[in-house]
């Protein structure tokens, strides 16, 4: 069975996976496979149809959940993709990529709140991690938020308290969780927490055995503003090699120095991607690779190239095993597959329908599509 999967002999893949549960009834490798082959060649009512029967069999499987949460969203079946997001509890049995994806469904579906805990939690399980603390910053600059996290006038649930005493700064994270004295973590109902909800800042707070002097509220921030500025702090420290994110420090009173140093940053990324791009005029890479080079859209990067002056040779985009294998998939029932340069240069040329017309329906990857709506996400996301 795996082997005709691996081969692209998906006909005869379905066809054993069939009799499989004819005799065992569902099984998790096999609705996995099958469930996969039917998502390869865009039949989502049907992968939805193999996960439905599995859930019957085994219904706390969250991977066949999630599997078709997913497939819900492809087939906009808004509902019951909705029901399951607003109810889905056991982010602890999901893997790190698993749940990123179930973050984007949050998101996609408007469940900014959700969304916010979850990343919170990944950020909280896999802290040593650059990338986990890039994405928990990504967050923020999101078009659609929830612009309310940063309002806190008052000491409440997951909030940080920053206080200034006789001995300093000190800051106490208030929660519903476990008191952590360690990470100056504290449930609501601690000695201390219960004094500080509901005060201000500038407040003083009357400290058991507190002394003469009272501590006085500094700053009160949202525990997901106050995590924002901690994974900040950390790049240059701990992930100095980092490319996703840059920070700049400089003197306020000199703020020509912050400008010197973004013209330098942007001098050595051009003579990087100088590099790239001549790898990709001497035919060493495709329209895919040179944009993932650069940690570009493809298709931001196929327009740039296409509004250049003079315009560089657009050279195939599809090259990656993902968009080989996706094609491959449909290459059996279409005649003609067409990869992404293809698509827009049929689609601005007006071409389509006199292709469709000659041809029959053009099959299109599955990656391809991904993309484009990766794309249009994107676009949404900016201000």
């Amino acid at each position: 069975l795996d082997c005709y999967y691996q081969v692209g002999e998906f006909k005869k893949a379905l066809e054993i996976a069939t009799e499989l549960r004819k005799l065992y009834g569902p099984q998790h490798f096999v609705t996995e496979l099958e469930s996969d082959i039917y998502e390869k060649t865009q039949e989502y009512e049907k992968a939805s149809d193999v996960c439905r029967a599995y859930l019957k069999a085994y219904p706390d499987s969250t991977r066949s959940l999630l599997k078709l949460a997913y497939l819900n969203y492809k087939l906009k079946n808004h509902t019951e993709l909705d029901k399951f997001l607003k109810t889905f509890e056991g982010y602890e049995k999901l893997d790190q990529l698993e749940a990123y994806n179930l973050v984007v469904l949050y998101s996609e579906r408007g469940f900014l709140e959700r969304s916010r805990k979850l990343l919170y939690h990944l950020r909280a399980i896999y802290y040593n991690e650059a990338e986990v603390h890039s994405r928990y910053i990504g967050y923020f600059f999101m078009k659609e938020r929830d612009d309310s996290i940063f309002q806190h006038e008052t000491v409440d649930t997951d909030t940080v308290v920053l206080l200034d005493t006789k001995f300093g700064e000190m800051k106490y994270l208030v929660h519903d969780g476990p008191t952590n004295i360690e990470k100056a973590e504290l449930n609501i109902d601690h000695e201390i927490a219960k004094k500080l909800l509901g005060k201000s800042v500038g407040d003083e707070i009357d400290l058991p055995n507190g002394g003469v002097e009272k501590p006085r509220i500094k700053a009160i921030t949202s525990k997901y503003i106050d995590a924002l500025h901690v994974s900040q702090g950390l790049f240059p420290a701990y992930f100095p090699s980092f490319t996703g994110l840059q920070k700049f420090s400089f003197d306020e009173n000199n703020p020509l120095e912050a400008l010197d140093q973004i013209r330098q940053q942007a001098k050595e990324r051009r003579k990087s991607v100088d590099t790239i791009e001549g790898l990709y005029n001497d035919n060493r890479l495709t329209v895919e690779a040179f944009s993932a080079l650069i940690n570009k859209n493809p298709i931001e990067i196929f327009y740039t190239m296409r509004d250049a002056h003079p315009m560089p040779p657009i050279k195939a985009f599809t090259g990656s095993a993902k968009d080989l294998s996706s094609a491959a998939a449909l290459i059996k029932s279409q005649k003609i597959v067409i990869d992404l340069s293809s698509f827009i240069t049929f689609h601005e040329l007006n071409l389509t329908k006199l292709l469709v017309k000659k041809f029959g329906t053009l099959g299109i990857a599955r990656s391809l599509v991904d993309r484009l709506e990766e794309y249009l996400a994107e676009l949404q996301n900016i201000d």
